[in-house]
């Protein structure tokens, strides 16, 4: 998948290459949030999802995961792909382009609150935050369509959540009594399945990486690594649930690929972002591109947070490496008449 970036970066020539795969990925991702939003509706009504039978009964569980196989892996990849929404919307040409970009973040908006992932709800906080510090010299048109997206995500989420209470007869599944349930949880450090279980984790695999810090144990080793992690985290929280990878994506590329693999990792992300930071706040950049640059600079953060909870995986990998390719694209088309394209 790393090969992805350059494939990307040099295969694409002109700006309006790079904008049409952006709006392809947020079309593709508009329509993976409306696929989770029809799943959430019919475990809520039926108690069963539409790929039930597809999937094997250790797969099933009662949070929508739309086309990633699990939920927390469907709102990494929202957290991703969500300020791409936004910045289409604050640069779309007429009021109704803007409007079906704003309607697409806020099904996608809608989806990730209905994953009920902490991690990517902080995430998509701290994405959110960023995108708004980038863009605060906007003009008031963009300001304005920022909080009309905004506000009508939060009045779909409520909706869904009384739509919800009616399906299930406002039972302890009902949406709010659930986001309740999982917010409290997810600040209990003792016992439950939020950060409790998290800390113990961290700090009992760092012995692990520890024991072959420079290259790790290997690809796919964290079943057989962390053996010895599961035995006392079951006796620790009387939970049968078997960790194979480390629920942080930094510990568990040390894990499998060592200090070293890790630093490279992080060296690439940080040479990305600069260079997205540097650009953006270049005076000279035509203003369609530094917005977009503020969506996938935004993204890349809010992910970046997002994966101190959670890992990597094959479903969002191919997203992620691919808009890093096309951000070191744009980049090349922040100056010259020549080289950006407006049709």
């Amino acid at each position: 998948y790393v090969l992805l970036c350059p494939v990307f970066a040099f295969c694409i020539q002109t700006f309006k290459q790079a904008r049409d795969l952006i709006r392809a990925l947020c079309i593709a991702a508009a329509c993976i949030a409306l696929y989770g939003i029809i799943e959430f509706l019919c475990l809520q009504a039926f108690g069963i999802s539409p790929l039930q039978h597809f999937r094997p009964p250790e797969l099933r569980q009662p949070f929508i995961s739309a086309t990633m196989g699990n939920a927390n892996f469907l709102g990494r990849f929202l957290v991703l792909v969500l300020p791409l929404f936004a910045a289409g919307a604050a640069t779309a040409a007429g009021a109704r382009r803007a409007l079906l970009w704003a309607a697409g973040g806020v099904l996608a908006c809608t989806t990730l609150a209905l994953t009920y992932s902490r991690a990517s709800m902080v995430g998509l906080a701290v994405g959110g935050l960023v995108f708004l510090a980038l863009t605060r010299a906007a003009g008031p048109a963009v300001r304005q369509r920022l909080i009309l997206l905004l506000g009508t995500g939060c009045v779909l989420i409520v909706a869904l959540g009384l739509i919800s209470n009616m399906l299930s007869g406002a039972g302890s599944q009902a949406f709010f009594s659930t986001i309740a349930s999982r917010a409290i949880s997810a600040l209990d450090v003792q016992e439950g399945d939020g950060l409790g279980t998290r800390l113990f984790t961290w700090q009992h695999s760092i012995p692990v990486i520890l024991e072959r810090p420079w290259f790790g144990h290997g690809p796919d080793t964290g079943f057989d690594a962390l053996i010895q992690v599961n035995f006392e985290k079951s006796a620790r929280f009387n939970t049968i649930a078997i960790l194979d990878r480390i629920h942080n994506n930094y510990l568990d590329i040390a894990l499998t690929q060592g200090l070293i693999g890790l630093a490279s990792y992080l060296a690439v992300l940080c040479i990305f972002m600069l260079g997205l930071l540097k650009t953006i706040r270049a005076p000279d950049v035509h203003p369609e591109v530094r917005m977009l640059l503020c969506g996938l600079f935004s993204g890349f953060a809010g992910c970046l947070v997002n994966d101190v909870f959670t890992f990597s995986t094959v479903s969002v990998s191919m997203t992620f490496w691919s808009l890093i390719g096309i951000g070191y694209a744009l980049q090349s088309f922040q100056k010259g008449p020549c080289r950006h394209e407006n049709s």
